[in-house]
C-alpha cells in the first residue's frame, strides 16, 4: 500500500493501516531511539510512547513524502526522549573525578573508520555515556542541532551543552580505544 493511502487510512483510525505505518517506520525510528536511550527497554518504551503521539497527531502531518514523514516522526520521537530526560532532571553538568581533560575526539569519522567499528559497538558505547552526555552528543553530532538549540531543548546553558559534548567525545574516545 502506498504511504499516502496509509496515512489517509490512519486518519480514520484503521488499525491495519496504523500497523502498516508502524512497520514502515519502526526500524529507522528504533535506531534513533536506541542511540539516544540508556538501554533497549527504555528505547522500546519511548518509541511506543512516540507512536502513540504520532497516531494522535497524524492529522498535523502535512506531507506524504517518505523523507518528510520520517523527519516528522523522528522529531516527535526526539521530543519524547528529551521529555523523558527532563523528567529525570539529568542535565546538570556533572564533574567526574576520573575525567582526563587531554583526550579529544577531533576527527570523529576517520577515527571510527580507522578502528573498523560496527554500528552496534558505537551505539553501545553511546548508551554507556551518562544521560546528559549521550543526549547532547546525539543531538549535536548526529542530529545536527546547534548548541543554542540544545540549550533551549534541554533547558541548560550553551556553555553546559558545549562542555557536555566535549566530555562525551572524550569518554567515547576512551571507551572506543579499548575495542
Amino acid at each position: 500500500m502506498e504511504l499516502k493511502q496509509v496515512i489517509k487510512s490512519c486518519l480514520k483510525n484503521k488499525s491495519k493501516c496504523e500497523e502498516a505505518f508502524f512497520k514502515m517506520n519502526y526500524g529507522k525510528l528504533m535506531a534513533v531511539s536506541l542511540r539516544m536511550s540508556p538501554n533497549r527497554q527504555i528505547a522500546e518504551d519511548l518509541l511506543q510512547d512516540s507512536f502513540i503521539k504520532i497516531f494522535k497527531n497524524i492529522n498535523n502531518l502535512d506531507s506524504s513524502e517518505p523523507a518528510a514523514v520520517y523527519s516528522w516522526c523522528k522529531r516527535i520521537l526526539t521530543n519524547t526522549i528529551i521529555d523523558y530526560y527532563r523528567k529525570k532532571k539529568t542535565f546538570e553538568l556533572s564533574f567526574d573525578d576520573n575525567f582526563d581533560i587531554d583526550i579529544e575526539l577531533n576527527d570523529d569519522v576517520s577515527y571510527v573508520e580507522s578502528k573498523n567499528l560496527n554500528s552496534n559497538t558505537i551505539i553501545e558505547a553511546i548508551q554507556r555515556l551518562s544521560p546528559q552526555y549521550s543526549l547532547t552528543f546525539n543531538l549535536f553530532v548526529i542530529d545536527g542541532y546547534t548548541h543554542q538549540e540544545i540549550s533551549e531543548q534541554l533547558q541548560i546553558s550553551v556553555g553546559t551543552s558545549k562542555s557536555n559534548l566535549f566530555r562525551a567525545k572524550a569518554k567515547l574516545r576512551k571507551e572506543l580505544e579499548t575495542c
